[in-house]
């Protein structure tokens, strides 16, 4: 694994956690072209860019995804926002902004992801 690979592992195992990570099209054949967009794009060239932190890019991440209304990868990147530090405040408020310009039915269907996370994470801190 080269060095860039390995920051861009790093990184999104920092972002996604390592069970994400180890499940995602790992084993697949097939799917291995998707795997190297995905280590040499975002999470190698992008994410490790020091412009902005990682909180930031959580955050904006968070805002497309819940623009684009992409319910699954928004919720993997409400997690990541959480490990990152983001609290649940500016997930909402990134989610807020968001819907502001895409629609008021991408910032629910988001909100109703983070609330759905938020009592997850109570559930197991109580």
């Amino acid at each position: 694994m080269s060095e860039r690979n390995n920051n861009a592992d790093q990184i999104r195992r920092q972002v996604l956690g390592d069970n994400y990570v180890n499940n995602t099209l790992n084993g697949w054949e097939p799917a291995r072209p998707v795997l190297e967009l995905l280590e040499n794009t975002p999470w190698g060239f992008l994410w490790p860019r020091e412009q902005l932190s990682l909180q930031s890019r959580s955050l904006i991440t968070v805002a497309i995804l819940a623009a684009l209304d992409r319910h699954q990868e928004l919720e993997t990147h409400i997690r990541g926002a959480r490990r990152n530090g983001c609290s649940f405040e500016e997930i909402i408020e990134a989610i807020l902004h968001s819907g502001v310009y895409s629609g008021m039915p991408t910032a629910v269907e988001g909100a109703k992801i983070a609330q759905r996370i938020a009592t997850e994470e109570q559930q197991v801190t109580s």
